[in-house]
């Protein structure tokens, strides 16, 4: 039998970072103390795991033909998909935002700037795009049009609509030119609350540039804000921490604890004695995770990807029973028709949304010595398979529980 050690990082770490918070949010983390090795070493049937799993193609034609889902966000109505490098022909406009209803027919395209990230202003119906080099969000609304243009006060990374006059904006360590003067005494905060005139209204992680640069800081490709429904969540990489935010206010959520081999030194994140050897750490350390991105949550499940130097899976868990589950583990059966893509991308709250392609539905029914019963939806779809410029088809999950 293999027996772990698991690390716990001291509470009074927390303390320096949270000292207003904690006076008026008396709540604790959830710890979410997990084995991987365990959960992929089993099998599981999708039935097992999951109520239902739809299947949703999105509508293939001229105008809503994109490469690669870069970012995907889900409304009641719409689901929103970033292509960043959007094949154009008529426009300069390097990126694209698709704009889908729920039954997967085409309803608008925005083409815009190149752009790693776009946030919904869902109070508004706005969808609003970082462009880096002018820092300015570019703001349109969900037909497509551009209503107007706003400049940052201080550099931002990403950032998130909290509430209908809430901003969240996370700088990732960055301290520009500007941050003084526009943020007076929470210039070194690296994620800041601000009102929709940009009056600053609260900050937190005090930032300092002897410990820890930007450059430093290695996320597995996260957007750091998740939307799962209603709830916003944030985390940053280094640290196993996942904080619910609700108008300006950030309460605890989740810690993830891990086994001993899978965690990193304690204060790696902001301890000066790794100052410009947190790369090199991770390269001679693996196995340790530094981030953990994709995070959804449904009901009573949490979707997530670990990311180390050496693996990254992905994983569900139950915050019942405290099953955990890896991704590529779930069998196919007479509800999931392949086998799930590593990546849950959204969540309405309800479902967890990836991903899969026709190719892939018609590859897998091949093999399948007991054929599954295809829907009537995807029957006409499959049977063009062969084409590789078909869009791809939303899988939607929604988890027993």
């Amino acid at each position: 039998m293999l027996i772990f050690n698991y690390l716990i990082l001291p509470f009074s770490l927390l303390v320096t970072e949270f000292q207003g918070l904690l006076k008026s949010e008396p709540e604790t983390f959830q710890e979410i103390r997990i084995n991987p090795r365990a959960a992929l070493s089993q099998e599981v049937f999708a039935e097992d795991v999951f109520e239902q799993v739809n299947y949703i193609p999105l509508q293939t034609n001229k105008e809503s033909g994109f490469g690669k889902i870069d970012q995907l966000e889900a409304t009641a109505e719409y689901f929103f998909i970033l292509d960043q490098n959007h094949r154009q022909t008529t426009s300069k406009a390097s990126s694209a935002i698709l704009v889908f209803k729920r039954s997967g027919e085409f309803y608008s395209k925005i083409n815009t700037v190149q752009t790693f990230f776009f946030s919904l202003n869902r109070y508004k119906e706005e969808v609003v795009v970082l462009d880096l080099l002018t820092q300015s969000n570019l703001i349109y609304n969900y037909n497509g049009k551009l209503i107007r243009t706003e400049p940052k006060d201080f550099f931002v990374a990403a950032f998130a609509y909290t509430s209908p006059s809430t901003i969240l904006n996370y700088r990732q360590g960055i301290v520009d030119e500007n941050s003084s003067e526009k943020a007076g005494n929470f210039a070194n905060c690296d994620l800041i609350f601000t009102d929709s005139s940009k009056n600053i209204l609260d900050g937190f992680f005090p930032f300092d540039t002897t410990s820890i640069s930007g450059q430093e800081i290695k996320g597995g490709s996260s957007l750091f804000f998740s939307q799962s429904g209603n709830d916003v969540f944030f985390h940053r990489p280094y640290f196993g921490d996942f904080y619910r935010i609700s108008g300006n206010k950030l309460k605890p959520a989740y810690r993830f604890i891990l086994p001993l081999l899978n965690t990193l030194p304690v204060n790696f994140g902001k301890d000066k004695k790794y100052l410009n050897k947190r790369l090199d750490h991770l390269k001679n350390h693996p196995d340790q995770v530094y981030d953990i991105t994709n995070f959804f949550q449904s009901a009573d499940v949490l979707s997530f990807k670990l990311c180390s130097e050496k693996t990254k899976f992905s994983f569900l868990y139950h915050l019942k029973n405290k099953n955990l589950i890896e991704l590529s583990s779930i069998q196919t059966d007479d509800l999931l028709l392949a086998p799930l893509n590593e990546n849950i991308l959204a969540s309405d709250g309800v479902h967890l949304v990836t991903f899969t392609t026709a190719i892939t539905l018609a590859g897998s029914q091949k093999k399948d010595t007991d054929k599954h019963k295809i829907p009537p939806n995807l029957q006409k779809i499959l049977q063009t398979a062969s084409s590789a410029e078909s869009n791809p088809i939303l899988v939607l999950l929604k988890p027993r529980i």
